[in-house]
């Protein structure tokens, strides 16, 4: 079977991706924040695990899609990102990590770690569609709150 790149890499199949697979990463979350089936720390293990499958998946794709689409323009001239954007991204990404060390040095709770977590990441995806579906092409490339590439 032949995949056809340009058929996946589109902005309808991001926001498939970026939908579908809310879906039961919601519901685990449902599940770890409203009942008390999972001890809070197996809850924060899986809501972090949950959690970065689900960025890189999604932003993955997104960047290849943006990535596609600017190849195929011709009026697209590649542009070195300033210092400051570089800046951005580290940070950006860096405060993604942050709350996965808070309840293991003992700053937070699982729980509370489990949720600043939760927060972060659905921060994230809604980033990501804003970038994916509103900016054109070469401003999504230079957006500095992306995953870097």
């Amino acid at each position: 079977m032949i995949v056809n790149k340009d058929k996946y890499l589109t902005v309808h199949w991001n926001n498939l991706l970026t939908f579908w697979l809310a879906v039961p990463a919601l519901t685990y979350v449902a599940i770890v924040f409203f009942s008390s089936v999972l001890s809070d720390k197996a809850g924060f293990i899986g809501t972090i695990a949950i959690g970065i499958l689900y960025c890189l998946i999604v932003e993955q794709h997104s960047g290849m899609t943006l990535a596609r689409q600017v190849r195929k323009s011709e009026s697209y001239a590649p542009s070195e990102q300033s210092l400051s954007n570089k800046i951005i991204v580290v940070a950006y990404n860096f405060i993604w990590w942050v709350p996965i060390a808070f309840p293991v040095v003992g700053l937070t709770d699982y729980r509370t770690g489990s949720i600043i977590f939760f927060l972060i990441t659905s921060t994230r995806a809604f980033i990501n569609l804003y970038r994916i579906n509103i900016l054109r092409p070469e401003q999504a490339m230079n957006f500095p709150l992306r995953s870097p590439e």
